[in-house]
């Protein structure tokens, strides 16, 4: 099995190539759950992985994966690409708006903590070129 890529929303200026924008997460007192943009459409240069094109079929594709399950397991959100800290959250449902693949998050504790208390605002997508 291939590495996965992780495409990190960093804190570079907002023309740097590794930066895919995702909408700050925001959740209201009392909000467990929420819809986040969690990659978009896009293509450039890394350094370590080469071309990254993201392509509106790519996402359409990870939507469909999703759906049929063939992770084979629950999806989760982590804190800073750290899984043995626990889940903030799981993926529930994925869908495609316009260029951005959006996910609904069903956060636990612990994300509501690091998004409300924290300042963990932003996603870096995390993913497997064959799922």
């Amino acid at each position: 099995m291939h590495r996965p890529r992780i495409i990190r929303l960093d804190s570079h200026g907002l023309d740097s190539p590794h930066r895919l924008l995702s909408d700050c997460v925001s959740l209201a007192e009392g909000q467990n759950e929420s819809w986040e943009t969690l990659a978009r459409v896009v293509k450039f240069d890394d350094p370590y992985y080469g071309e990254v094109d993201l392509t509106r079929a790519m996402l359409n594709s990870m939507v469909r994966n999703f759906q049929a399950n063939v992770y084979g397991q629950d999806i989760a959100v982590d804190i800073a690409h750290m899984p043995s800290n626990g889940a903030a959250g799981f993926i529930r449902e994925l869908a495609v708006e316009s260029n951005k693949l959006r996910g609904r998050v069903e956060w636990t504790d612990l994300g509501v903590d690091a998004v409300t208390k924290k300042g963990f605002r932003y996603f870096s997508a995390e993913y497997h070129d064959n799922y």
